[in-house]
């Protein structure tokens, strides 16, 4: 027999909107009758139904998480494991879009407009063009980038990436440091969607490296 909101209610000797804010709301609620409706519908096997307080807060409860189609390379999945963690403790479900083709990526910002299904939009290590940029705006919910190439220019509302050349010139001033002057610097010739801090990288590395007076190097770019 199925447990509804009223039957907790009852139970706990409380009204149905106490059983609903100790769900939804829970500083409205004293902490002692919170626990004791928790313990009831604990005992009567009730939970509040995800959708209905989605509809009734206003919230997807949903951030959507636009990646590359890298997501087994170890910089995705910490970025994946990192947001799960922090989302799924306030309640939020990620949902990721893995963007392996142009065509994938043309059907996700065209579509997004009209799916407004998520709180917020994360666009990780993809380097946006003005038009997309427009289409996320068109949203109305925060966008957020890591590793993204001129957010403010874009408007994202806030954002976070790796500095590329300062770690390039660490490691070069590294290398230098230990005495090696015959550098090989191996990169990926092939268009990647974070091609802006491929290029970065090795334009750092190479100006440390002639900063130290070390001339000696060689740029090869492999598959």
């Amino acid at each position: 027999m199925s447990v509804n909101i009223q039957d907790v209610a009852k139970a706990a000797k409380v009204s149905v909107s106490t059983v609903s804010r100790s769900f939804t709301r829970p500083e409205l609620v004293s902490e002692a009758t919170r626990s004791r409706v928790l313990r009831i519908a604990d005992e009567m096997s009730f939970s509040i139904s995800r959708s209905a307080t989605a509809l009734k807060s206003g919230k997807a409860l949903r951030v959507a998480l636009l990646m590359s189609d890298h997501i087994r390379l170890w910089f995705s999945a910490s970025v994946i494991e990192g947001l799960n963690q922090v989302l799924h403790a306030d309640g939020y479900d990620l949902s990721i879009f893995q963007i392996s083709s142009i065509e994938e990526r043309r059907e996700f910002f065209d579509m997004l407009p009209v799916r407004r299904n998520a709180d917020a939009v994360i666009v990780a290590s993809i380097d946006v063009d003005a038009q997309e940029s427009a289409q996320l705006a068109s949203t109305g919910v925060p966008i957020i980038g890591i590793n993204c190439v001129n957010p403010r220019e874009y408007g994202f509302t806030a954002a976070v990436g790796i500095d590329d050349d300062q770690g390039s010139r660490l490691v070069a001033r590294h290398l230098i440091g230990l005495g090696h002057r015959n550098i090989v610097y191996v990169r990926t010739s092939r268009e990647v969607s974070l091609h802006f801090s491929v290029q970065q990288r090795y334009d750092s590395f190479v100006k440390a490296c002639l900063e130290q007076g070390v001339t000696n190097y060689v740029g090869c770019a492999g598959k």
